[in-house]
């Protein structure tokens, strides 16, 4: 599918989202311009914390310990997933991977990169599941082993539901997979966009009940 889209952008090249000019989805310049690092904090409430740790007050309310950001949740960010989501444009999920990659946690050589899956009726409808693009794109720019540690069991979607349902739905929606992997290693959680925190906290969840404790999250975008 990638050689597909890289062959595409040399035959038909990409549109910068923002300026429009020809070559790339993102331009550097615009890059630069438009996509503001986020600020290191709390995600749930947005007070501001070091290396985007979850603030004191917050930690009672969900099993995520970190969860750093990349940049804020805009109509450029947002672009970008929905073209990876629903346009097959896959240069933007290493275009994604890239952003991620300038602004992510520290990483020891055996870190493990893993990624929220997809539906599987999206994932047959799609042919792919956007997520695991960008988590192997980013695993693939450090060096590091990206494997499933989730696997999405129903097709609920978030879209529309309000913090509570979201939860509830969450805490259902999701299994872990068998690895045999050292349960001290770190993992890198990704996921493209995060609203409430919910989906990313059930997959922590579930990940620290199988005994993986070293789990931080890391997301492209959020509103605030």
């Amino acid at each position: 599918m990638k050689f597909i889209d890289k062959l595409t952008s040399v035959i038909a090249p990409h549109n910068c989202i923002v300026c429009r000019s020809e070559g790339a989805i993102l331009c550097e310049s615009c890059y630069l311009s438009e996509f503001v690092p986020k600020i290191s904090s709390c995600f749930l409430c947005n007070k501001a914390t070091n290396n985007f740790s979850t603030c004191q007050n917050c930690q009672r309310k969900t099993p995520i310990k970190q969860l750093y950001v990349a940049t804020y949740l805009d109509k450029y960010s947002q672009e970008m997933v929905h073209r990876l989501k629903f346009d097959r444009l896959y240069g933007a999920g290493d275009r994604i991977a890239q952003i991620l990659r300038e602004n992510s946690p520290p990483m020891s050589k055996d870190t493990i990169i893993t990624y929220v899956p997809t539906s599987p009726d999206r994932v047959r409808k799609r042919g792919y599941d956007h997520a695991r693009l960008i988590a192997n794109s980013f695993a693939q720019m450090h060096g590091l082993a990206c494997l499933p540690f989730v696997a999405k069991i129903n097709a609920t979607r978030q879209v529309g539901a309000n913090k509570k349902q979201r939860a509830d739905q969450a805490s259902n929606a999701y299994t872990t997979l068998k690895r045999d992997v050292d349960p001290k290693r770190k993992i890198i959680l990704i996921d493209d966009i995060i609203t409430t925190g919910a989906t990313l906290g059930a997959c922590v969840k579930i990940m620290k009940k199988a005994g993986y404790k070293n789990v931080t999250c890391l997301v492209f975008a959020s509103k605030a």
